[in-house]
This record gives structure tokens, sequence and C-alpha cells, in this order.
């Protein structure tokens, strides 16, 4: 599953957010993470800095992220972010949890290609 692309108008393709928005971190770039409702999950890019967060617009879920980034990627994770490299293929695999309704820094460099899968784990 990935991220759908937007420029941000200052809210979300669907008519804003169900929280307060995106906080500590300045974008210009925001993905929706999910089709239904609001979006839930948001990617936000910093263009500029190729910096990455997340956003877990959702009340009631752990956003579990795990992105696979291409071997050509020239990556740091940030944040609370994990990072591992397949040593067979040279992926990058960077994971965090996004708590309902915060923002969480995620990664930065250059991206040369990534897949994403995000679950969303009922919040204890």
């Amino acid at each position: 599953m990935g991220c759908g692309s937007s420029k941000d108008d200052g809210a979300t393709a669907r008519g804003g957010y169900a929280l307060g928005g995106p906080k500590g971190f300045t974008y210009d770039e925001i993905n929706q993470c999910f089709k239904a409702r609001n979006g839930l999950l948001f990617r936000l890019v910093d263009t500029n800095s190729g910096r990455w967060a997340y956003y877990n617009d959702s009340k009631q879920y752990d956003m579990r992220v795990t992105v696979i980034f291409g071997p050509d990627s020239e990556i740091e994770p940030i944040g609370r972010t994990e990072m591992d490299v397949d040593e067979e293929t040279g992926d990058f695999i960077c994971m965090t949890v996004v708590p309902p309704g915060k923002t969480e820094l995620f990664i930065e460099g250059e991206v040369r290609g990534f897949v994403s899968k995000i679950d969303a784990v009922p919040h204890d």
C-alpha cells in the first residue's frame, strides 16, 4: 500500500483533518495513505530537505509504518525510525509506529524507489 500524492493546501484533499493536523514538521507535499475516511495517515514531505514524516489523524489506531527503499537510495532514519538493510538486495527497510494524533519524523535523504506497508492497529 502506498500513499497518493498532492500538494498541501493546509488540509487534506477530502476537506480537512479530523484532529489538529500535523505539528512540528515543515512540509510542502502531503500524501494520503488510506482512501477511506479522510486518509487517517499522511506522509509529509519537505522536498527541499528530503525529509519525510508521518501524521496519524485517527484517535483509535497506532499506525505501523514499514517502507522499503531501493538500494540506490541515500537515506538516514530520523526521529524514532529504525532502519535495517536487506543483505541480499541492499534495500533499506525503515519502520516506525505513529501514535494517534501524532507526527513522527521518518527519514531524510535522496529516495530512489520505495514500497510502503501500513497497518492500523487498535491503540491500547
